[in-house]
């Protein structure tokens, strides 16, 4: 149904809105289920957070430990199981992929010059196992509208013009990996995602050492860390002046306000954070 509404919007339907989430009234994908209503996946996670058995922040756990206790996706990332020596560098890196002659990290994973099976350009490629084609980086990283479902989601099949997001490249749930952290987004390789991966990183700018937010910037974090597609956002907050914002309001004791935002360096950067925050309820 959440899927139906949503084809209506795009179609164009004047009288038909997204549904808001129940909880933080935003209109955001509706992705979890909770009580028996659709909520949306900042509002999921934050009920279910509870503290990290090893670092102590309050999270939703990604896995449990051999003992049962939680484990923040921090901590699992880090964990020394998910951890190997690659063959190709001898460093003891996150394992990208698991050849016969050991594993080799995100660096080192063999390559070879071939027309990519999806964009038809020659370069770099690996043979992706769901098609069994050739394909270069920038289609493994590419982020499109999926041809099947109207998902936005990386491209892991069909065509360069008519792409499939992984669930309409292969159907079934068994064939695919999941992330190691928010064990939703369906992949083959063992890294996590990029959503995950840019709430790790927001998480190191807005939070303490152990990656805990003080309870005044939780809703900004979320608001950070929901964009619909993440690859931009990690593009974004790779710049040098939006970490240092986001650094300098994290470390802030104080509650933030416009006083606050007004002592930083002004800029276009500041501004869409002020925005942000207003937005979210912070200021």
């Amino acid at each position: 149904m959440l899927r139906f509404i949503s084809e209506l919007v795009v179609g164009g339907a004047k009288t038909v809105v997204k549904p808001a989430c129940p909880r933080c009234h935003g209109v955001k994908p509706l992705s979890k289920l909770l009580d028996g209503r659709r909520v949306c996946r900042a509002c999921f996670a934050k009920h279910a957070a509870v503290p990290c058995a090893r670092c102590g922040a309050v999270r939703e756990p990604a896995t449990r430990d051999a003992a049962g206790q939680p484990l923040c996706p921090n901590c699992l990332i880090r964990d020394p199981v998910n951890l190997g020596v690659c063959v190709g560098c001898g460093r003891r890196r996150p394992v990208a992929v698991r050849l016969a002659d050991g594993v080799r990290c995100p660096s080192c994973r063999p390559k070879e010059i071939q027309e990519c099976g999806h964009c038809g350009r020659t370069a770099p490629c690996e043979v992706s196992r769901a098609t069994g084609q050739p394909w270069c980086e920038r289609c493994q990283q590419r982020w499109v509208t999926c041809n099947g479902c109207g998902t936005v989601a990386q491209a892991r099949g069909g065509s360069f013009e008519e792409p499939l997001c992984a669930k309409c490249t292969n159907p079934d749930p068994d064939f695919w990996g999941r992330c190691p952290v928010c064990q939703a987004t369906w992949q083959l390789s063992p890294r996590a995602c990029q959503g995950c991966i840019l709430d790790q990183k927001i998480r190191g700018l807005l939070g303490n050492d152990t990656g805990t937010i003080t309870p005044e910037l939780v809703s900004f974090h979320e608001a950070l860390t929901s964009a619909e597609r993440p690859d931009v956002a990690l593009a974004w907050i790779s710049r040098p002046k939006v970490q240092d914002l986001l650094e300098r309001i994290g470390r802030d004791e104080r509650c933030v306000t416009h006083d606050i935002l007004d002592d930083l360096p002004s800029g276009k950067v500041l501004a869409h954070l002020r925005r942000l925050a207003s937005d979210c309820g912070v200021l």
